[in-house]
């Protein structure tokens, strides 16, 4: 074997060694920056409850448990704004898979 070949060879496992250290490391830092900025997009928006008094939130609260109670009129997909105890009608569409934990609650539910 040519000594020359033999240098060249090491060089590159070097080399190669090297490209793939700074790959690793730039994935770690890429995957850091997009916790961080998720993690700061969930915390910065406020929440609407953070701005209500104790006696609306009960009231809302109270509505949970109300319109929970109301059953849907037919088969499909329904949704109801507060203060209504009807549901309306809306089109079906794939449950999202981001969790949103909720203040009042421990469990989490779907978003979106």
């Amino acid at each position: 074997m040519n000594p020359q070949t033999s240098t060249t060879k090491k060089q590159s496992q070097i080399v190669r060694g090297f490209m793939n250290k700074i790959t690793r490391l730039f994935l770690l830092a890429f995957t850091c920056i997009a916790y961080i900025g998720l993690s700061a997009a969930q915390t910065t928006g406020q929440s609407s409850n953070q701005q209500l008094s104790a006696e609306e939130l009960q009231r809302l609260d109270d509505w949970h448990v109300s319109i929970a109670q109301v059953p849907s009129p037919a088969p499909g997909c329904f949704e109801a704004e507060y203060p209504s105890l009807q549901w309306r009608e809306v089109g079906c569409v794939a449950p999202s898979n981001y969790l949103c934990p909720t203040e009042a609650r421990a469990s989490a539910f779907r978003c979106g």
